[in-house]
């Protein structure tokens, strides 16, 4: 056990080095395994795969428990207009809690365009998972743990850049014809990043 969690913690360790270099995250002051917020992930999530685009005072939030006033606002109501945030039936989006690994896939697979892809695999949960999978955004993400903590969620984040770029289209009889393009990931499409291994 002791050797899983050493290997495990260096795993994660490129990927934190990786988001710091590109201006993800600071590492000073990282906590890897301290709890991640809803709003907390909502202002990563607007950080990395939207350039840090926070759209303060432009938009309006319809959660009945985000103000102006909060860190996340802009973070939040930004993913809201996109619908990569929903809240719950209540109208709350319940930022101060600590959020589970399934919503925030959820929330990444919006952003990434392959919402379309989930509900048609099934919707939440079962379908975001089976999406989640089969374009390895889970990749060496363990599901024990049902809440995320940073160091998940920096391996999610980073797993996201490399996702195929998609497109969707409907054809005349409803269906979807789904348009991968494995030559450009999130990175080389959005922030002009190509990788090529040496």
């Amino acid at each position: 056990l002791t050797v899983f969690l050493e290997r495990e913690e260096l795993f994660y360790e490129k990927e934190i080095d990786f988001l710091s270099s590109i201006g993800v995250l600071s590492k000073e002051g990282f906590v890897s395994d301290s709890a991640v917020t809803r709003g907390g992930f909502a202002i990563m999530l607007a950080n990395r795969l939207y350039n840090g685009i926070e759209a303060e005072g432009a938009l309006s939030s319809s959660f009945t428990d985000i103000n102006p006033d909060m860190e996340c606002y802009g973070a939040v109501s930004f993913l809201e207009g996109l619908k990569v945030v929903r809240g719950n039936v209540s109208g709350k989006f319940n930022p101060d809690s600590q959020i589970t690994l399934i919503d925030a896939v959820v929330m990444v697979i919006r952003a990434l365009g392959y919402d379309i892809y989930a509900q048609a695999e099934g919707g939440y949960t079962v379908g975001y998972h089976n999406v989640a999978r089969k374009i390895f955004l889970t990749e060496q993400i363990s599901w024990a743990n049902s809440l995320l903590d940073s160091k998940t969620a920096a391996k999610l984040l980073y797993n996201a850049l490399f996702v195929s770029s998609v497109e969707f289209s409907y054809m005349d009889d409803n269906d979807i014809q789904l348009s991968i393009d494995h030559s450009q990931d999130f990175l080389a499409r959005h922030m002009g990043i190509k990788l090529h291994k040496a």
